[in-house]
């Protein structure tokens, strides 16, 4: 290989790896992107293994939240959504609230369940919560947000939801954390 092609291939395989935690430290958004457009059709049908109808739930409210989600139109059980929720910052930064507070407001975020996983990465933390069936994902982006109505400042959470009988939590989980690390780094990095 030349030396250009192989700087190339270096540059591809690079933005590839496994990277350190992107921090969001500077980053704010005025609107929620449209969790339709991330979580599309084929996305589901991919991920659920058969054909999907989207919820009548789904609904996009740029300055305050998006959600989607499919469920499976041949099994019962499946289900894959997305939600991106513009919340009071002061219940989710990761600077200012001890790890059992942060902990604590994760779980009542998610129904007030209690976490399996805390990793430190994408954004400030990443929750994950197995319930049967279910499997959760609450990613804590770090990511500022518009005031809310009554003055508040805001910050981004998202949230997403696996069911899929046949697979385990484990697996269910990866494809969750590939979604949120997709997203974030959409968020962050804008790509």
């Amino acid at each position: 290989m030349s030396g250009r092609a192989t700087l190339l291939a270096t540059l591809i395989a690079v933005a590839f790896l496994p990277s350190a935690p992107l921090h969001a430290a500077d980053r704010r958004l005025d609107e929620i992107t449209d969790a339709c457009s991330l979580l599309t059709e084929p996305l589901a049908v991919e991920l659920l293994g058969q054909p999907v109808k989207p919820l009548a739930s789904n609904e996009h409210i740029p300055t305050f939240h998006s959600q989607c989600a499919f469920s499976g139109l041949e099994r019962g059980g499946y289900m894959i959504s997305v939600a991106f929720k513009f919340m009071v910052k002061a219940m989710f930064d990761a600077d200012a609230l001890s790890p059992e507070q942060l902990d604590f407001n994760a779980g009542f975020a998610s129904g007030s369940l209690t976490h399996d996983e805390k990793l430190p990465y994408p954004g400030e933390a990443a929750y994950v919560f197995e319930d049967g069936e279910h499997t959760y994902v609450l990613l804590v982006t770090g990511i500022d947000g518009p005031e809310d109505g009554a003055g508040e400042r805001s910050t981004l959470v998202a949230h997403y939801r696996y069911d899929h009988p046949q697979r385990p939590h484990a697996q269910r989980r990866d494809e969750l954390m590939k979604l949120a690390w997709r997203h974030y780094r959409l968020w962050r990095l804008g790509r």
